[in-house]
C-alpha cells in the first residue's frame, strides 16, 4: 500500500484565511499539514486568482488608477501616443484623463490640461494600498504627490493677436512635446499659442 506524502506548508492568501475562518470552529485542521488542508488550498488557489483578476480589472477600469500593465489598452483607444520615452505611469496616465475630456474650449479646460502636466513632475503621493505603503532606499517623500499650483505658471492672452502664452516656472521641466500636442487638440484653428519657461510667471 503506497502512502501519500503531505507537501510542505506554503503561503497562506487571503482567500485561504478567509475559508478558515468561516469554518465550523474545531471541525477541520486550519492548517496545510492534512488532507483537508491541501484541498482547501487548491480551491483558495483557484478563488484567489479569479479574485486578482477582478481586482485588476476594477483598478483598470479608471485611468486615473490605471497600472502599467494596462495602459496601453487605454491609449490605443484614444489614441494617445504610446512607448514615449521617458513618460512615467504618471504622465501617461494624465494624457489618457487629458484626451477622454470632450466640449468647447475653454480657459478651464485649458488650465486643467496645463495642471496635469505640472503635476505630474511632482510626483505620486503616496498612499495605502492592499500591498501596504512602498518603501525604497529613499524612504518616503514627505512632499510628494499633489501640491499647491501658486506661482508655477500662468496662461496670458492676447485678444489682439488671437493667441495665449503658456509660462510655466523654469525650475518644472513638463514634457513640452505633449502639452503641445494637447493644447493644440483643443485650441480652435485661429488661435495661436506658444510654451515657454521663465523666473517668475
Amino acid at each position: 500500500m503506497t502512502s501519500v506524502t503531505i507537501p510542505a506548508e506554503g503561503t497562506y492568501g487571503d482567500i485561504e484565511h478567509d475559508l478558515i475562518e468561516n469554518e465550523p470552529p474545531g471541525l477541520f485542521p486550519s492548517d496545510q499539514r492534512s488532507a483537508w488542508g491541501q484541498m482547501r488550498k487548491v480551491f483558495a488557489n483557484y478563488l484567489q486568482v479569479l479574485a486578482d483578476q477582478l481586482t485588476a480589472w476594477y483598478v483598470n477600469l479608471d485611468p486615473s488608477t490605471v497600472d502599467i500593465n494596462d495602459i496601453p489598452e487605454w491609449e490605443e483607444m484614444l489614441a494617445v501616443p504610446q512607448s514615449v520615452t521617458g513618460s512615467t505611469l504618471l504622465v501617461r496616465r494624465n494624457f489618457v484623463m487629458s484626451r477622454r475630456q470632450r466640449g468647447a474650449f475653454t480657459r478651464t479646460r485649458r488650465r486643467l490640461i496645463v495642471e496635469s502636466f505640472i503635476l505630474a513632475t511632482f510626483g505620486e503621493a503616496p498612499s495605502f494600498t492592499p500591498d501596504g505603503l512602498t518603501l525604497d532606499a529613499g524612504g518616503i517623500s514627505l512632499f510628494s504627490g499633489e501640491t499647491s499650483l501658486i506661482g508655477t505658471y500662468t496662461i496670458p492672452e492676447s485678444i489682439e493677436t488671437f493667441s495665449y502664452s503658456v509660462r510655466i516656472k523654469n525650475t518644472i521641466t513638463v514634457d513640452d512635446v505633449g502639452l503641445a500636442r494637447e493644447l493644440g487638440r483643443i485650441t480652435p484653428s485661429g488661435i495661436s499659442f506658444n510654451v515657454v519657461y521663465v523666473a517668475t510667471p
